[in-house]
């Protein structure tokens, strides 16, 4: 092989990475409520961001974070994915510092106390997907989110291989939104989270479901072993690269077993020497006040009228115990904070009144 047909074989895998790149970037879900909610986290003016939850969507509908702002003026920013997998909550962290440095880290619990990704692995498939999809492309850490979820669904599937190249070129995975049913101009377009992060859905923000009341226990149940594995490992990064870290868990209906588990996980985080607010616990019910008949959309997540109460109680608890600062006449802050809160009262109060006409 002379110099010349070198030159044309690099010159040829070039062009073809050039075309690979926005290709990826077209085939993702980039106007989903998640990808929303990350590209808007890129934008935002450098420090200007105290505190990040990460987690599942016990996070983004639970946090009314406007509200917060505009009651003690601090910036809290959900990087939440829907059933986010135990071992890439660790990534979102590093993500999350990549572009602000907040002053304190906060995690959803959900992650590691949930089991349900090694029953269903193609469900677990998609949801490592949505969140590797939000990842910066030439990042290094995107590489390890990929590396470290094929390290883990190659154990739940023998059909998942450690090369399987769709993780790295998503237009592989998702080429079928081509089709005239499945693609839109629209996807074309990078849009951004319009109540900063927080979820907002004609379909559950109102919706009202009546749920069982909780069941606790005192006895353990093991966590799934990948989940503690994970779990420990976040610990430790929290503590080496010494970050202000926080675990919650945002109230749901807890049965005997998750109630076991999230037992478990409480003795492990304060074992790691970590604090875990555990909204799941009888006494913090209580106190929280939430009505299973008019507060819940279903029986894992609060709808509007449920975040109010959980983001007035937990708001409250972040400004006694940690120093974050008040931004609310901060020049950088306001273009991107003030005025959301109204927005969200206002398309309730529009859902509302759309909802007395049926």
């Amino acid at each position: 092989m002379n110099k010349k047909q070198v030159l044309r074989i690099v010159v040829f895998l070039l062009l073809m990475f050039l075309v690979l790149v926005p290709l990826c970037d077209l085939f993702e879900y980039q106007n989903s409520n998640m990808s929303r909610r990350y590209e808007k986290y890129k934008v935002l003016e450098d420090d200007t961001i105290d505190a990040v939850f990460i987690g599942t969507s016990g996070v983004d509908r639970y946090f009314i974070n406007s509200k917060a702002y505009e009651e003690y003026g601090m910036t809290v920013y959900p990087l939440s994915t829907e059933g986010e997998p135990p071992w890439l909550v660790l990534n979102m962290v590093k993500e999350a510092y990549a572009h602000q440095n907040p002053k304190l880290v906060m995690i959803d619990a959900r992650p590691f106390i949930a089991s349900n990704f090694a029953k269903n692995t193609n469900l677990t498939d998609v949801r490592a997907r949505r969140v590797i999809d939000m990842l910066d492309f030439f990042s290094f850490n995107r590489l390890d989110a990929i590396k470290r979820t094929l390290d883990v669904m190659s154990t739940l599937d023998e059909s998942i291989h450690w090369y399987t190249p769709s993780y790295y070129f998503s237009f592989i995975r998702y080429h079928n939104k081509w089709s005239d049913d499945d693609f839109s101009f629209d996807d074309m377009t990078t849009e951004r989270a319009g109540y900063m992060g927080f979820y907002v859905a004609k379909s559950k923000s109102i919706k009202q479901t009546k749920i069982k009341a909780s069941e606790y226990t005192d006895e353990t149940a093991p966590l799934n072993e990948i989940s503690e594995k994970y779990l420990r490992e976040l610990c430790a990064y929290f503590r080496d690269n010494k970050i202000n870290a926080l675990f919650v868990d945002t109230p749901t209906y807890t049965g005997l077993e998750e109630s076991k588990r999230r037992n478990t996980f409480t003795q492990i985080v304060e074992e790691e020497g970590f604090k875990f607010v555990n909204y799941n616990t009888p006494e913090l019910d209580a106190e929280l006040g939430l009505d299973r008949t008019s507060d819940f959309y279903n029986s894992a997540h609060v709808n509007y009228y449920g975040a109010e109460k959980f983001t007035a109680h937990f708001a409250a608890y972040l400004h006694e115990n940690y120093d974050l600062p008040d931004h609310r006449n901060d020049e950088k802050c306001a273009k991107d904070w003030n005025g959301i809160y109204a927005k969200v009262k206002r398309n309730i109060a529009k859902f509302e009144k759309e909802a007395k006409k049926k």
